[in-house]
């Protein structure tokens, strides 16, 4: 599904790995859910949650830009108090033929 290649395509590549590699699997779901969320309103999305160590962590997604077509871009940070401010690098999204976002 192209729900899970996302999460490969937000969380999977080298430059993210700093901050991955601290996430877990429900926070890794909470950071590719907010990226739907924005790309299907428009428009920035923030979230903040307690991580499994105690901490306040925030996440906050770009409003998508347009790249082409039907394609969207969109970037996020993520805020840990033991870890720092961590921007994640921006990803790409196109829309299928049936009308879902997918990596690019």
């Amino acid at each position: 599904r192209g729900e899970n290649a996302a999460i490969g395509a937000v969380v999977g590549g080298a430059a993210t790995y700093g901050a991955c590699r601290w996430l877990t699997a429900r926070e890794q779901q909470r950071v590719e859910n907010a990226y739907y969320q924005s790309l299907n309103s428009g428009g920035p999305v923030n979230d903040t949650w307690q991580s499994d160590n105690g901490g306040t962590r925030s996440l906050s997604v770009s409003r998508p830009v347009e790249t082409s077509g039907e394609c969207r871009r969109v970037s996020a940070t993520i805020d840990d108090p033991q870890y720092g401010r961590q921007q994640l690098p921006p990803e790409t999204f196109c829309r299928n033929a049936s009308g879902q976002w997918v990596p690019a």
